[in-house]
């Protein structure tokens, strides 16, 4: 199962790529699907910015990303990095008070404005103080319009750029009368790029929207809930390391993130994944090994600590596969999510306890007899607890699926 983004290149005066403008694909045909654009635009943020972040599609340039009216309203993820996206304001947004007031808002914030395919209709002009950017559609405009309307003084704060440049001669022409910025099919046609998809299952969804209609968040619901979905628990790390980006302790159990959160962010954040995981499905291998993996280790480490519940424990179980799931190397998707270091020290092997009881299930899943026996003398455990403890756990997560 895999995921879809285009990004087409925005240069400056030098051709030097300035940003990536980001265009949302479900498959690898490179054309926008038939989706309604709220929806694209949370698959996008969700499918990129949650998992491994936006700025591994940009290679660490500005993403502009389009954004229609309702999201801008309603729905808008202010965890996003302000420094890192410009927000594209679509053509045909209804212009009225709530839409002018949110635009001011994000601008207070330190969001960067472009309207796009601007075409010097009034209509623009409530949106104009917000905008540092304005894109024009070079094919649809006169030059001679242009080169008067650029000196207007109502525009002298805005950056201008230039879209569907097709040739060198068309590129000189704009950057003579004022045009700073540049994206077309001269400088690039939209790059397709293709990675592995994180979802959740359609009947989890189900149960999450019922989650989040109510008026109080119950957290022991919404945890028993994120312990059926290892790609949840990892996109809720991630956005909580987005939205509180100095966090005064890792974090050590989902009840812990959740709670850290506040019932605002939660619901905000399952929102989010929500509408961008309406019609996925589950790879259900990875899913049912990651759950196997948490409750052999929660069980193993709670007989030893009198049945007292490991949650860090379990954690490391659910992401001991989360490389294989976002096909990126373990230490680049550890440097994204805010974890506690003792479960971080259990998915690097470090010598620990958590440790030791991954490596005893990891060694249980290969028949190695010899290492699964090294293991169980090193955690103090006898041959049968451990059987018993990985019967139990294979239960309960095929229960769980």
């Amino acid at each position: 199962m895999y995921s879809y983004v285009a990004r087409q290149p925005i240069v400056d005066k030098d051709k030097k790529v300035y940003a990536y403008e980001l265009l949302f694909r479900d498959n690898e045909n490179n054309t926008f699907p038939k989706v309604n654009p709220d929806t694209a635009t949370s698959k996008l943020i969700a499918e990129n910015e949650l998992t491994l972040g936006l700025q591994q599609v940009t290679d660490d340039k500005v993403a502009f990303v389009n954004f229609p009216t309702d999201t801008l309203i309603h729905n808008f993820p202010d965890f996003l990095d302000p420094k890192k996206v410009c927000i594209e304001i679509l053509e045909d947004v209804h212009i009225d008070d709530e839409l002018v007031a949110a635009c001011k808002r994000l601008y207070e914030q330190g969001y960067v404005l472009a309207l796009d395919d601007f075409d010097f209709n009034a209509r623009w002009m409530p949106l104009v103080p917000y905008a540092k950017l304005i894109k024009v559609d070079i094919q649809q405009v006169n030059i001679l319009q242009c080169m008067r309307m650029v000196r207007q003084p109502e525009y002298k704060h805005v950056i201008w750029l230039a879209e569907k440049v097709e040739t060198e001669v068309e590129f000189v022409q704009f950057s003579s009368i004022g045009f700073k910025y540049f994206q077309g099919y001269f400088f690039g046609a939209p790059e397709m790029l293709k990675k592995n998809r994180v979802t959740m299952a359609q009947s989890l969804v189900v149960e999450l929207i019922a989650a989040v209609s109510e008026d109080r968040l119950d957290y022991d619901k919404l945890e028993s809930l994120f312990v059926k979905d290892l790609t949840l628990t990892y996109k809720l790390l991630r956005y909580l390391n987005k939205a509180h980006s100095q966090l005064e302790s890792e974090i050590e159990s989902v009840r812990h993130a959740l709670i850290y959160l506040g019932e605002d962010e939660v619901k905000k954040y399952l929102s989010l994944l929500l509408v961008a995981n309406l019609t996925s499905d589950e790879n259900n291998e990875l899913v049912l090994k990651s759950l196997h993996r948490a409750k052999f280790c929660e069980v193993v480490l709670g007989r030893q600590a009198d049945g007292k519940h490991d949650s860090k424990a379990f954690l490391a179980g659910m992401l001991s596969q989360i490389d294989l799931i976002l096909g990126h190397p373990l230490e680049n998707v550890l440097e994204l999510i805010p974890l506690h270091p003792d479960i971080k020290c259990a998915l690097t092997e470090i010598n620990c306890h958590r440790s030791k009881a991954l490596q005893l299930i990891k060694a249980l899943e290969e028949n190695d007899t010899e290492l699964s026996n090294q293991y169980a003398e090193e955690l103090g455990t006898t041959k049968d607890a451990i059987k018993a403890a990985y019967r139990y756990a294979a239960d309960w997560a095929k229960t769980i699926i």
